[in-house]
């Protein structure tokens, strides 16, 4: 879904954090959502999603999120980015890896509960980073 970067803030919107990946498509119903980012406890961010459009990918509520790119920023302490729009990273071959971690990452967690969010966020950030993301 929508990627982002973590740690400082950034004046760059969400969108614009998206442009360098060309095969991203823009969720139909999600094209002008408020997110709110904060810090989480069980991943990098929880995020809480507003004002999205039935469909059949994404619903408003918040959920854990994850950092794509260390080197771009954005703002983690009650940050609200308003009329951005959520991406598909479905198609993308680019994302093909990164899709698979979250696909298989409850499984993971459950067989070593010693794995914390901090080893998904370092696996995300391997991973993209040798896909070219």
């Amino acid at each position: 879904m929508a990627f982002t970067a973590c740690e400082v803030t950034s004046e760059e919107g969400l969108n614009e954090s998206l442009d360098p990946v060309p095969n991203v498509t823009k969720i139909e119903g999600a094209e002008n959502v408020a997110i709110t980012v904060n810090r989480g406890s069980t991943s990098n961010f929880n995020i809480d999603i507003q004002n999205v459009e039935w469909n059949t990918l994404i619903s408003n509520g918040e959920r854990e999120a994850y950092c794509i790119a260390w080197k771009d920023p954005i703002s983690s302490n009650n940050a609200i980015y308003d009329g951005v729009g959520i991406y598909s990273t479905e198609d993308d071959e680019q994302f093909k890896d990164v899709n698979r971690l979250f696909t298989i990452k409850d499984a993971l967690l459950k067989a070593d509960p010693e794995i914390t969010w901090r080893e998904i966020q370092v696996a995300v950030w391997s991973i993209s980073s040798i896909s070219g993301v």
